[in-house]
């Protein structure tokens, strides 16, 4: 959970700079992570004989798969804050908690079990009981949201496999190495594409900007992202995916608080329900340990 509010919490910084694109979001993300993660890893193992060690994946040709799809994800992640109302963007976000655990089974071979499907189940229906969702068609930015939606149930299935060998800094760590690759192209042909696309990739950032994101977005993504790969590695995805509908619990209260987004009945109904499903499924968890 501490996870997930992390997450909410790099959004609603997010929100806060408009004028900044998704590409340079994820690039400070990245940035915070190399700059200030990697020494403070390399320092811990200095006494390595090889100080390549902390660094290397065990499994190289899945960590390129889930780099690549993570980091696509992310930058749809960021555009989605920023095009949509804050309630909804988190709300469709969490349809992947419905995705995910299907992929887990299929590739996985979890056992999701009738009590966990239950909860994931009366999750997903609230979501969707606060979205109403009777749409008279999907724009452009739904699209980008439900990319998000698939591109994040797949990349949470490959690094559950991943970390049964790797640890949750080396995962991060490629993925912020691309990241940072990724934001080099796009800036070295932000005319090309602006001009073909009209999306202006890297708008205007300023020392002072670059800083004031890199210490108040940066350390909340590193801590979402760091915090569910370290939840992957010890429990099975199915029993997680409906603690992921706290993070709409926390975009309807934000919204609120912060960006003035005024909950309707739907969400507080749909509230209820997500609160019920984490509740039954943490009493249910609890007691089986203890049997």
């Amino acid at each position: 959970m501490s996870s997930r509010l992390s997450f909410a919490l790099a959004g609603i910084v997010i929100k806060l700079f408009p004028e900044n694109s998704a590409l340079q979001f994820n690039f400070i993300r990245a940035a915070f992570i190399m700059l200030l993660v990697v020494p403070v890893v390399f320092f811990y193992n200095r006494k390595e004989l090889d100080w390549r060690a902390p660094f290397k994946s065990k499994n190289p040709s899945l960590m390129v798969i889930r780099v690549v799809l993570g980091t696509i994800g992310l930058i749809c992640f960021y555009y989605t804050f920023q095009t949509m109302t804050f309630a909804k963007a988190i709300t469709i976000a969490a349809a992947s908690t419905f995705l995910t655990p299907l992929f887990a089974k299929f590739f996985l071979g979890e056992t999701i079990g009738v009590h966990r499907m239950i909860a994931i189940s009366v999750g997903y229906i609230g979501v969707w009981y606060a979205l109403d969702p009777i749409y008279s068609g999907v724009d452009i930015y739904e699209i980008v949201a439900l990319i998000n939606v698939i591109l994040t149930a797949s990349v949470q299935t490959i690094s559950k496999k991943i970390l049964i060998k790797d640890k949750p800094f080396v995962l991060m760590f490629y993925t912020a190495m691309f990241s940072i690759f990724m934001a080099f192209c796009t800036w070295s042909s932000q005319a090309p594409i602006k001009a073909i696309t009209g999306f202006d990739a890297w708008p205007t950032l300023t020392l002072t900007g670059f800083a004031l994101l890199l210490f108040c977005m940066g350390p909340f993504s590193f801590m979402g992202q760091y915090g569910y790969l370290k939840a992957f590695k010890k429990v099975d995805l199915s029993l997680l995916m409906p603690y992921d509908y706290t993070n709409f619990v926390f975009a309807a209260l934000f919204g609120y608080f912060i960006f003035n987004e005024i909950p309707d009945v739907n969400t507080w109904v749909a509230m209820g329900l997500i609160i019920l499903a984490t509740a039954l499924l943490t009493l249910y968890e609890t007691r089986g340990r203890k049997s």
